[in-house]
């Protein structure tokens, strides 16, 4: 599948699943390949349940309120989150549909969401994710859904993916205008956000990221004024970058990128664009409307549905290569859509 031979991982994931029928985790992975081979995703979505196999992944609620099936309902629908922010952030596309089902929704968000998602969807009622604490969560409920299971109701088919907004969520517009006064007088170039990691790199994930080194193509694009998006970036990350620049690094450092991702969304949505790896600074700048480039170390994404621009967050264009290929194959890719548009902002 990494390599995008979508076909032969599938062959191998019926083979896997023949032996091996209720394997959860067989299921899940096999999620993936089916979402990018069909247009008719209802089966992906059906083995995608198989999930639930990884604690990391979340946990089932156990309240006693059935789970949505689909359809209008009078009453309150209870959803709660699951998985990483990044993927609270796709699922969240589809918040915009949910409440014309009931008469309420009240959705159970991570903390570092809950402002942005309240002021992005003001016909939801946002709590933080402590739901076995929060006496909001007690009270009676008609249906129930983890917000993963949403696409299984909501985007059946590819064609659903159409109902995707451009862009779903609306940064602080005080704190975004202020990010753009002060971006307009470093310089006349375009304002390029910048990450290149995640802080979780256990696992062989570390294989998803960029070495900095590798992004010298990058930053050698001229007359680029490069913004620093990267969460929890050292004080060497920054002077690395700017040493291969040759020129300043912009680090805001009163942004907390980790923690306060309300203040993060406004200087992203100050960009011009933003260059990440597959993390949730990507899904955030798509999710406020900035045009991203992600860089991606795998040919096929299958949660993307094998799509180069991401259904989920449609500002969002990939970049992805062969697992034994260096990264400069997108590096320098991504270097020439910049300078492209470097070229077009010079005109304009």
């Amino acid at each position: 599948m990494d390599y995008g031979d979508v076909a032969e991982s599938w062959r191998a994931h019926q083979k896997a699943l023949v032996l091996s029928p209720d394997n959860r985790q067989f299921q899940f992975v096999a999620a993936f390949t089916c979402f990018a081979l069909r247009d008719d995703l209802r089966e992906a979505w059906a083995l995608y349940e198989g999930r639930w196999f990884n604690p990391r992944t979340g946990c089932k609620s156990v309240l006693p309120w059935p789970e949505w099936q689909g359809g209008k309902q009078q009453g309150r629908l209870l959803l709660y989150r699951e998985q990483g922010l990044g993927d609270e952030i796709f699922w969240a596309s589809m918040f915009g549909e949910v409440s014309q089902y009931f008469d309420a929704v009240l959705c159970v968000c991570h903390e570092k969401l809950q402002t942005l998602f309240s002021r992005s969807f003001p016909d939801i009622v946002f709590v933080a994710d402590r739901p076995s604490s929060h006496p909001l969560v007690f009270e009676q409920f008609t249906s129930q859904l983890s917000i993963g299971s949403l696409g299984a109701i909501l985007r059946p088919h590819r064609s659903n993916f159409a109902h995707t907004p451009e862009s779903f969520l609306i940064a602080d517009p005080v704190r975004a205008e202020h990010w753009r006064q002060r971006l307009s007088r470093l310089g006349t170039g375009l304002k390029v956000g910048l990450a290149w990691r995640s802080v979780d790199l256990t696992g062989g994930r570390g294989i998803h990221y960029p070495p900095l080194p590798e992004l010298k193509p990058l930053l050698q694009v001229h007359g680029i004024e490069f913004i620093n998006l990267q969460y929890c970036a050292t004080a060497e990350e920054c002077a690395e970058i700017e040493s291969m620049l040759g020129r300043p690094f912009y680090n805001f450092r009163e942004v907390d990128h980790f923690d306060d991702l309300d203040a993060s969304a406004a200087l992203m949505a100050a960009c011009d664009v933003v260059i990440a790896p597959c993390t949730a600074t990507a899904a955030l700048a798509a999710a406020v409307g900035v045009p991203v480039l992600e860089l991606e170390a795998v040919a096929v994404n299958g949660f993307q549905l094998g799509q180069q621009q991401s259904p989920w967050v449609p500002m969002m264009t990939r970049f992805g290569k062969q697992p034994d290929e260096p990264w400069s194959v997108v590096v320098e890719q991504v270097a020439l859509v910049i300078w492209q548009l470097q070229q077009e902002h010079c005109r304009t």
